[in-house]
């Protein structure tokens, strides 16, 4: 909200030409977390399964 703030002029409302930009740089951010959470729970997962499978060699 703050960073609209910011973007406004003066008492007109949001500057649109920024607006687009602010938005395509949250919906970036927001799929970069998805994927880092995706990621670092499938190497979780990896490992559990490569641990159990050098137990039962033994």
């Amino acid at each position: 909200m703050l960073a609209m703030l910011l973007l406004s002029e003066g008492g007109e409302g949001i500057n649109t030409s920024l607006q687009g930009l602010l938005f395509a740089g949250i919906a970036f951010f927001l799929l970069m977390v998805i994927v880092g959470w995706l990621t670092s729970s499938r190497k979780q997962e990896q490992a559990e399964a490569g641990h159990e499978a050098g137990n039962s060699e033994k």
